[in-house]
């Protein structure tokens, strides 16, 4: 898969994200009804919604690794900058002070 189409997939995942979001806020505002047999085909009917959602996984997992930044490691070593010896400094100093 090149990036043009995880891009494409990118953005037919959040258009399909914004439908469920939309659907799911329009059934939070309805009030819950009282008998339960109602209840019972809300809870079927969320269960069949949750399923729908997770068969996308897949394709959610593979655009989300495909934009996640690879660290980059760097197998030279990065030698250090040695201090002068602690008496080279002392020495410096004394003739810095004559």
């Amino acid at each position: 898969m090149n990036l043009q189409d995880l891009d494409n997939l990118l953005e037919e995942l959040l258009a399909w994200l914004e439908g469920l979001e939309n659907t799911l806020n329009a059934l939070e505002a309805e009030p819950l009804p009282d008998d339960r047999a109602t209840l019972e085909m809300l809870i079927a009917d969320h269960r069949e919604f949750m399923e729908n959602t997770s068969r996308r996984q897949n394709e959610v997992d593979r655009v989300c690794k495909a934009r996640q930044i690879k660290p980059i490691k760097d197998v030279r070593k990065i030698s250090k900058v040695r201090s002068p010896a602690p008496t080279y400094v002392f020495i410096k100093r004394i003739y810095t002070i004559y």
